[in-house]
């Protein structure tokens, strides 16, 4: 080959369907009835889920040493004790 048969640009459309950009994000009255009709013990995996954007396995390998609530953080992998 001497050329590359795949576009330069991400724009071209060829991985993307015609509707690029648009996705199926919850609005704010939607995730208000989400939570306000889910049982109080899902509703803290649902709001952490919504404000970092962790899908569905991220959030269930969430364990206490990732996360630092005092600093508001999540990390990737568990944290030694310092």
């Amino acid at each position: 080959m001497e050329e590359n048969p795949f576009p330069q640009t991400s724009k071209s459309g060829l991985f993307y369907p015609e509707a690029k950009g648009l996705r199926n994000f919850f609005t704010e009255e939607q995730m208000e009835k989400i939570v306000e009709t889910s049982p109080a013990w899902l509703r803290p995996m649902i709001l952490v889920s919504y404000y970092t954007g962790l899908r569905e396995g991220e959030l269930f390998a969430l364990r206490w040493p990732m996360i630092d609530l005092n600093e508001g953080v999540i990390y990737p992998c568990p944290r030694l004790p310092s």
